[in-house]
């Protein structure tokens, strides 16, 4: 089994939100990378990185993922948070992540999913947030008509490494 220790960024600062709520935010350290780096520190084997920024607007993150890819190098990172266009996701794949984590879009546009998975072969992990049976998205603020075991298979189909 792998511990993959979650690290979630807004503002610059590493956060806790309340029920995934952008207005209860608890701020755990003004220090994203020095965070990092003790979970590499602690053995862990990979970093879940999320741009809540990114997640609640556009990513804006990629200078603070590049400074951490770098620190806990060579320990992987997953990069998540709005990475709804191929821009967002180059742009975390060019600051280093090693797998790019795509939610919301990857749920809707079928289309997008099969081409971040082709141009990103083995670096796309599907994030499935669920409520009951179905996709939740946008944040948690609707529930999709799609079931979370049929967009696992649209994962697998379009080559993604993981589901989330």
């Amino acid at each position: 089994m792998i511990v993959i220790p979650a690290v979630d960024i807004k503002d610059g600062r590493c956060v806790r939100l309340r029920e995934g709520r952008a207005d209860q935010t608890t701020v755990f350290s003004d220090d994203p990378v020095a965070v990092a780096k003790r979970w590499a520190d602690l053995g862990a084997e990979r970093l879940h990185l999320v741009d809540l920024d990114g997640a609640f607007g556009q990513p804006r993150q990629s200078a603070l993922v590049a400074a951490v890819v770098a620190a806990i190098a060579p320990v992987p990172v997953e990069v998540g948070g709005g990475l709804r266009d191929r821009a967002a996701v180059d742009a975390m794949i060019d600051a280093g992540a090693r797998w790019i984590v795509v939610g919301t879009r990857a749920a809707l546009d079928p289309e997008f999913l099969v081409e971040v998975g082709r141009s990103h072969p083995d670096r796309v992990i599907v994030a499935a947030d669920a409520r009951g049976a179905h996709v939740a998205v946008k944040g948690w603020t609707e529930v999709a008509d799609l079931t979370v075991v049929e967009l696992a298979r649209r994962a697998a189909a379009a080559g993604a490494v993981a589901v989330l």
